[in-house]
């Protein structure tokens, strides 16, 4: 065990947690190699030093404010983070596998259909989607803004039978390197530490292991923890894996917490942004900012449209993407200017709509 723990990179630091995983795998296989029992006592301590390694590396990221500013300094690779977060999926298993044909917009959320969860032997949940919806109080939290920036700028030549939502390769290194650049920033650093988190604890795993601390914890009406262990893949182990099931509503409860909506008032069953009319400008919208459009995420893009034109200055004030949107030919259609807010005027065909949802009928 000192062996392993001893171990560092040339320049010092340490490795991450999964790489001493690995070195202890590698320990165990020695032992089956030369046909040796490991004792219980040697097996016992090695289990108790990891668990204390573990806790030391990838802390959870369960604080809602910490992962706003996060995402208001990621830039590029936010729509990879929000994924990972609001499904509460792996990001090196899950997030990088979803594909255009996983998702399906149904009434007011997006749905995202996994191949396989966490655990395999779980086949029930996996048949299930995990609901995702729009936050219209904090454009930061909302999922549904990166995901249209994302289909826009990396959307380009397709295959209809297998389209990667995120198609670059090695997706999930890229994204652990400039988490890795984002932490290591001054501002990143001290912000965290000003809110008792530090950098070094934070990695690729805290998305989804904070998702579900954040709906579990905070409030005395928080969603059950049998719909969060589900959405996140986890085994609570026995009989309950088997017997333990939700009905789709409450996945959806579970859907809007994560996403940061106010589950102790009505705003959180808001309607996400969505045109009241689907005329021909909205039609041919789709097609110059969606050129290379799959068929089966068209009415996906359109919300994903939506909320991007009624979140447009969140994006040109906070990330001056100016040029951005100026390619997404938003001001080359005259007729999409009663789409959007520049003009200083309300929506007339871009709207939101509330509904009360039961649990909050008392308030």
């Amino acid at each position: 065990m000192t062996w392993v723990v001893s171990m560092k990179k040339r320049n010092g630091n340490y490795h991450s947690f999964y790489n001493y995983a690995g070195h202890r795998s590698a320990f165990h296989n020695l032992f089956q190699d030369y046909r040796n029992v490991m004792s219980v006592e040697l097996e016992r301590e090695i289990s108790c030093h990891f668990k204390g390694l573990q806790r030391k590396f990838s802390k959870p990221l369960s604080s809602l404010q910490c992962c706003k500013f996060l995402r208001g300094k990621w830039y590029l690779r936010e729509p990879f983070m929000m994924m990972s977060w609001n499904l509460m999926a792996r990001a090196a298993n899950n997030t990088v596998s979803i594909c255009y044909k996983h998702l399906e917009w149904r009434e007011d959320a997006l749905c995202v259909y996994f191949a396989c969860g966490v655990n395999l032997h779980i086949f029930w949940t996996n048949c299930q989607p995990r609901h995702v919806y729009a936050n219209l109080m904090a454009a930061e939290m909302c999922p549904i803004l990166p995901l249209g920036k994302s289909i826009i700028t990396v959307l380009h030549a397709v295959d209809d039978e297998d389209v990667h939502l995120f198609p670059r390769n090695a997706e999930y290194e890229r994204f652990r390197k400039l988490l890795g650049r984002v932490l290591k920033g001054p501002q990143a650093a001290a912000e965290l530490e000003r809110r008792g988190t530090i950098a070094g604890d934070i990695g690729t795993h805290s998305m989804p292991k904070g998702a579900p601390t954040f709906c579990s914890s905070g409030s005395t009406a928080c969603p059950p923890s049998v719909a969060v262990h589900l959405r996140a893949g986890w085994s609570m182990g026995g009989v309950q894996d088997r017997y333990l099931r939700h009905d789709a509503a409450v996945d959806m409860f579970v859907g809007r917490t994560v996403s940061g909506l106010p589950i102790l008032q009505t705003e959180v069953a808001v309607l996400p942004p969505h045109f009241v009319t689907r005329d021909e400008t909205v039609k041919q919208a789709k097609q110059i900012c969606f050129p290379s459009l799959p068929e089966q995420i068209e009415f996906v893009a359109e919300f994903a449209l939506a909320s991007l034109i009624y979140h447009i200055y969140f994006y040109v004030n906070n990330y001056r993407l100016i040029t951005l949107f100026s390619s997404l030919h938003f001001w080359r259609i005259a007729q999409l200017q009663n789409y959007s807010p520049a003009l200083g005027q309300r929506h007339r065909n871009l709207t939101c709509s509330l509904l009360v949802c039961p649990h909050t009928s008392q308030f």
